[in-house]
């Protein structure tokens, strides 16, 4: 995906909810993902409800591949709203 179609989250609760759809989209279930992560089913669903603060970045990286996303640092000027 370039950068300029690129989707920019700037809290945990965007972040879980883009997870959560692309898990759907892929017609994985909370237990699928977890296994192809090496994580547990209630850490799929804690992600996803954007309880992440002082997640394991691996294991999140883990579960947002194991769904077909990726990460990429952006800047984030001329974002407006409350950044977390």
């Amino acid at each position: 995906m370039a950068d300029d179609q690129a989707i920019r989250y700037t809290n945990v609760a965007e972040l879980g909810a883009a997870i959560a759809a692309a898990r759907r989209r892929a017609r994985l279930s909370q237990r699928e993902v977890a296994e192809a992560a090496g994580a547990t089913k209630q850490w799929v669903w804690t992600i996803e409800h954007g309880q992440i603060q002082g997640a394991d970045t691996t294991r999140l990286i883990a579960v947002a591949k194991a769904v077909g996303l990726g990460f990429a640092l952006v800047p984030l000027t001329g974002l407006t709203g409350p950044q977390e």
